[in-house]
């Protein structure tokens, strides 16, 4: 009786083990949030040009590189480009482009 009952609880705990195992085969979302300054100050030259179109330029070249992975969801926050300036707002932030896969 005792074997019996050892044997359904060793039973009972590897099925327990398999069924809490994530499937490997589905790899976890990854969120990234891109937050872009919208600020006037992103307007000042730097090197090849204003420091808006670098940081549009790098921004487009690290969508284009994570657009084909599947498991990855890429969201855009701009801050400091909705209220005139002085004053500056912290609060100043919107959520131009949500959470997507592409």
């Amino acid at each position: 009786m005792m074997k019996t009952k050892l044997v359904v609880f060793v039973l009972f705990a590897l099925t327990v083990n398999l069924i809490a195992q994530p499937k490997k085969d589905e790899p976890r979302t990854t969120r990234i949030l891109f937050i872009l300054d919208g600020s006037q100050s992103m307007l000042t030259e730097w090197e090849s040009g204003t420091k808006m179109t670098v940081a549009q330029e790098l921004l487009s070249d690290l969508v284009d590189s994570l657009a084909d992975l599947s498991h990855v969801e890429m969201a855009l926050r701009v801050y400091g480009h909705q209220k005139p300036v002085p004053p500056q707002d912290c609060n100043d932030t919107k959520l131009e482009v949500p959470f997507s896969k592409k």
